[in-house]
């Protein structure tokens, strides 16, 4: 099987998201590296706790630094916009990636998002929406200008023959990078969905919901072998996606308190064998896989499987990354341990980077001043809210060469801090990347500083 990634993503509604959303940029990072196949982001309007309102916009961000993993929108909700909208905005995210994109759809289930639109609270309007919506998506990517779409029932109508212009290129809409176009996927909730069907007919993929109990996939299977079967093809195992939700625990006392909370009370049998649920075999497409999963509701992602190879009868191995990830480690089981003083050459850093906002004069009394100001400490959230800066992760090779140093328990330099009182703002002269990767461990702990 195939792992990948899929993240409402949920964090808890007073966290600030200037921070979660970088750390939701640096987990798909993160699984890029370790061999991940793709990543799908959600998105909602209204949603504090889930609080990506646009899954392009978001994983734009991500093209530049990751290399091989597929960015897939988890969804986008095609009730909230115009498909030309969504056609001309998805097409042209395929080719920034240059085809590393999945086409994640569904009509939009949150109903404060409905309600923002000025949508019905009902289901069934985005419903009709949606399916209006991907008839239109679709019909742009396949027609040439000036593409005359006018479905009967379908309240979009899509022209440009008044304004087409070949010459000058105007009335032209993108076509997606890949041909003849992206991998759709759409998410299944329901036993039994009817949904299903329709996606083998049109060569959508689904993606069983974490949110599913185990006993109801193959119900999924069962309906989107069909839906094959009416178009003329046989369904591919490969094709589907099945998300479930796993607990990552840290070291020590956490582990063993999360493994405490999943245990059931009384071990169940599993052919022959006395075991907790999470060892049972998920029987999906004739297949049957075993996952060891810690079962735990505060998970704001799920680990995604894709089933590959079309016999019943015969076992197939897990794809493992090409290396293997450490437990991760939490910010109260380091010791991040400081030098006294900063080295010398850090004084030149600063002075080079203070040169660039004041002149020589100024400059030279402040690394003075620097030089002769005591270790003052301060907690790394504050630094970083006070300097107004962006927050770096593991993308940065500067931030993670720090973070090998803290994991090998080499010291750290003090960091180097002016006051702005003209701007009310801290200036960061030297050990910005420190500064960090040390919030990516605690954004609690105590930075030793010299501020002037």
């Amino acid at each position: 099987m195939r792992l990948g990634l899929f993240m409402m993503p949920m964090h808890p509604a007073q966290r600030d998201p200037v921070h979660t959303l970088q750390e939701d940029r640096e987990a798909i990072i993160l699984a890029d590296r370790l061999g991940f196949y793709d990543a799908f982001v959600g998105e909602h309007l209204t949603d504090r706790c889930e609080n990506v309102t646009n899954s392009l916009i978001f994983l734009a961000t991500l093209i530049s630094d990751t290399k091989t993993i597929k960015l897939g929108t988890g969804t986008s909700n095609l009730s909230h916009s115009h498909p030309t909208l969504v056609a001309a905005h998805a097409a042209m995210f395929d080719h920034l990636a240059k085809g590393r994109f999945i086409f994640g759809i569904s009509p939009g289930a949150l109903a404060s998002d409905a309600e923002a639109l000025g949508l019905g609270l009902a289901m069934e309007e985005r419903n009709k929406l949606f399916a209006e919506s991907i008839d239109v998506i679709l019909a742009i990517w396949e027609r040439e200008a000036p593409y005359d779409i006018d479905f009967p029932g379908n309240r979009f109508k899509v022209t440009t023959a008044q304004t087409l212009l070949p010459e000058l290129g105007r009335g032209y809409m993108y076509k997606p990078y890949q041909k003849p176009r992206p991998e759709i996927v759409g998410t299944v909730v329901a036993p039994h969905s009817k949904g299903v069907i329709a996606m083998g007919e049109r060569d959508f993929h689904p993606m069983s919901a974490n949110f599913l109990l185990p006993h109801w996939l193959p119900s999924h299977w069962a309906n989107y072998a069909a839906g094959k079967s009416n178009a003329g093809r046989k369904a591919d195992p490969a094709d589907w996606r099945v998300a479930r939700t796993i607990f990552v625990a840290g070291r020590g006392r956490q582990r063993r308190d999360a493994r405490a909370a999943a245990r059931p009370a009384r071990p169940v049998r599993n052919g022959g064998q006395r075991g907790p649920p999470d060892t049972r075999p998920a029987r999906a497409g004739g297949r049957v896989r075993r996952a060891r999963l810690c079962r735990d509701g505060l998970g704001g992602s799920a680990a995604r499987t894709t089933l590959d190879g079309a016999d019943g009868d015969r076992s197939h191995a897990a794809h493992q990354p090409r290396h293997r990830p450490q437990a991760p480690l939490m910010g109260k089981d380091i010791h991040i341990q400081w030098l006294s003083d900063p080295g010398e050459h850090d004084y030149p850093a600063a002075e080079s980077y203070l040169s660039l906002l004041y002149d020589t004069t100024r400059v030279t009394r402040l690394i003075k001043q620097l030089k002769q100001a005591p270790i003052s400490k301060f907690k790394a959230k504050d630094v970083f809210r006070a300097s107004g800066l962006s927050l770096l992760g593991i993308s940065n090779s500067h931030v993670e060469k720090d973070r090998k140093k803290i994991l090998r328990g080499e010291k750290l330099s003090p960091l180097l801090l002016v006051r702005d009182e003209k701007n009310g703002k801290l200036l960061i002269a030297d050990g910005y990347h420190r500064m960090c990767s040390v919030y990516s461990f605690d954004e609690d702990a105590l930075i030793p500083c010299k501020i002037v």
